[in-house]
């Protein structure tokens, strides 16, 4: 669009000349559609270097799951856990999510626990490990894959200009 150009232009502009004006100055710019990236910004003197961070592996996926847990738990004045969360089962069900996905699914889990309480009027039951796994199941992930596969694009359907196109 127009207003997409002129924005374009006008960060171009802006960052032209730039390291010689501004010394020790580091711009950093993040996106989720990199694909989408006018290759303007890439060239020398602009945006010189791309890291590309992936969502953690199942390993990765254990360790937040065990941290956001061990968190709720340090924040709990009882047992909101079972002493047992199967954190290995716990990654193998969460392809794709990111630490702030797993951070709402453990955060999810317990607002279930405790509406469950209130409702039922009995006494809190620790969150289990299947009760993690039902949010996550219910969740979808929100980072740049698990959209893709939701609204059912592919890497191959980006048009010229970089944007998506439906698949279906």
């Amino acid at each position: 669009s127009r207003v997409e150009r002129r924005m374009l232009s006008t960060l171009l502009t802006c960052m032209d000349g730039a390291e010689k004006r501004f010394r020790n100055v580091l711009v950093i710019g993040a996106t989720n559609q990199p694909q989408a990236l006018d290759p303007a910004l890439l060239r020398p003197g602009r945006f010189d270097m791309v890291f590309e961070v992936s969502p953690p592996d199942a390993a990765a996926r254990a360790a937040i799951f065990k941290a956001q847990v061990t968190r709720c738990k340090a924040g709990a004045r009882d047992a909101s856990f079972t002493r047992h969360i199967d954190y290995a089962a716990l990654a193998a069900c969460t392809p794709n999510f990111v630490g702030d996905d797993i951070r709402h699914v453990v955060s999810e889990a317990l607002r279930r626990g405790f509406l469950a309480t209130l409702e039922s009027g009995r006494p809190f039951r620790p969150v289990t490990t299947r009760d993690l796994e039902a949010v996550a199941r219910a969740f979808q992930p929100r980072n740049f894959s698990g959209a893709v596969r939701h609204i059912g694009l592919s890497s191959m359907s980006l048009n010229g200009r970089g944007a998506p196109e439906r698949t279906r």
